[in-house]
C-alpha cells in the first residue's frame, strides 16, 4: 500500500468500528498506530505462542513470506579492533583491515607466563591461564530484533599447520552457562561455540543494540562470524512528520516524503501483510479512545491473521 492507501483504509475501518463517531486522527497519530501494529505483528508472528496458528518463523510458507523482507545476513571478519582485558582500564586498539566490522577478541593475558587483573568485562569467568582460550565480543546491528542462525569459521594450528573448519554457534542462557561452566568440560566441543547476549558496551558512542560474547573451543580462534537475523522493520511514516509536526518516530522523520499523503511506498513488509497491519492499528486506536474494552481488543489482536 502507498501512504494514501494506508491513510484511507485506516479511516474507513476506524469510522466503521466507531460507528461514525470516531474522533479525528491526524497523519502523525496514524503513523504511530501503524508502526506499533507493524512491530506487534512481527513479534507475534515470530513467537508461535503469540498467534492463532501456533506457527513461528519458518514453520510455513506464509511465515517465510511474512518475514522475507526482514531476513538479513551480516558477516564479521577478524581484525577491526581488539580489547585487552589484562590492561586496567582496557584499551581498544584499532587495526585497519579491509571489510572488518566490530570484531574484537577479548585477550586475557599480556604474556604467556604472567596473569594480571580480573576479567570484569567478560561473561565467561577466568578459570585458566591458558592462552589457547579465546573469547570474542561483537556489536549487534542497531536494527537487530531476533537471531535466526549463526555460524563461525574456526582456525586451529595442528602440527604447525593452520587448519580451518566451520562450526555452529549454540545460543545459551545464563542458567545453561552456569551448568556448563560447572561441569567437567568447561569449553565447547570442536564443532560448536557458545554464545550469550550481553550489554557490556565498552564504547559509549556505539549505536549497537547490544553485544554478544562467544566462547570458542579450546585452542581454536574465530576468524569469521556470520549471523542471520530478523531486523526491526522501519516505521510506517505516512508523511514528512519532521516538517509538519517537528518530530520523529523511532528516529524516522519521513524525510523525502511530501507534507501530505501520496503514492509513496511507506511499508517494507510484504504487501499481503498490509491489511493485517491496518486492522491491528484500528484495534489499537479503538483501545486508546474507548477504555474498558482493552481485554476484548487484546484477544481480538490474536485474530488479525
Amino acid at each position: 500500500m502507498t501512504s494514501l492507501e494506508f491513510s484511507n483504509e485506516f479511516e474507513v475501518l476506524f469510522n466503521n468500528v466507531m460507528s461514525n463517531q470516531s474522533p479525528g486522527i491526524d497523519e502523525y497519530e496514524k503513523s504511530l498506530l501503524l508502526t506499533k501494529a507493524e512491530l506487534e505483528l512481527v513479534k507475534n508472528h515470530f513467537n508461535l505462542k503469540g498467534n492463532k496458528y501456533q506457527e513461528g518463523y519458518d514453520d510455513s510458507a506464509k511465515r517465510q513470506y511474512d518475514f522475507s523482507t526482514l531476513n538479513t545476513v551480516k558477516r564479521y571478519t577478524r581484525g577491526s579492533s581488539y580489547m585487552d582485558l589484562s590492561v586496567n582500564p582496557p584499551v581498544s586498539t584499532p587495526i585497519v583491515v579491509q571489510n572488518e566490522i566490530n570484531f574484537r577478541e577479548i585477550l586475557q593475558y599480556n604474556s604467556v607466563d604472567f596473569y594480571q587483573g580480573q576479567d570484569i568485562y567478560s561473561v565467561f569467568p577466568v578459570s585458566t591461564r591458558d592462552r589457547n582460550v579465546h573469547r570474542y565480543k561483537y556489536d549487534l546491528p542497531k536494527d537487530y530484533l531476533f537471531f535466526l542462525n549463526e555460524e563461525v569459521e574456526l582456525e586451529r594450528t595442528i602440527n604447525n599447520i593452520k587448519v580451518t573448519k566451520n562450526a555452529i554457534v549454540t545460543p545459551i542462557n545464563y542458567e545453561q552457562l552456569t551448568v556448563l561452566r560447572g561441569g567437567i568440560y568447561k569449553f565447547p566441543t570442536q564443532n560448536e561455540c557458545w554464545r550469550v547476549i550481553t550489554n557490556t558496551k565498552d564504547d559509549i558512542n556505539s549505536e549497537a543494540a547490544c553485544n554478544v560474547e562467544i566462547l570458542a573451543p579450546y585452542a581454536s580462534e574465530i576468524i569469521n562470524y556470520s549471523m542471520r537475523y530478523l531486523r526491526k522493520p522501519k516505521p510506517i511514516v505516512l508523511i514528512n512528520i519532521g516538517n509538519v509536526y517537528g518530530t520523529t518516530i523511532d528516529g524516522e522523520s519521513g524525510e523525502g516524503l511530501p507534507d501530505d499523503v501520496s503514492d509513496a511506498e511507506v511499508c517494507e513488509l510484504p504487501e499481503a501483510m498490509h491489511p493485517e497491519i491496518v486492522q491491528r492499528a484500528v484495534e489499537l486506536a479503538k483501545a486508546a479512545y474507548r477504555t474498558g474494552e482493552t481485554e476484548t481488543l487484546v484477544q481480538t489482536g490474536t485474530r488479525t491473521e
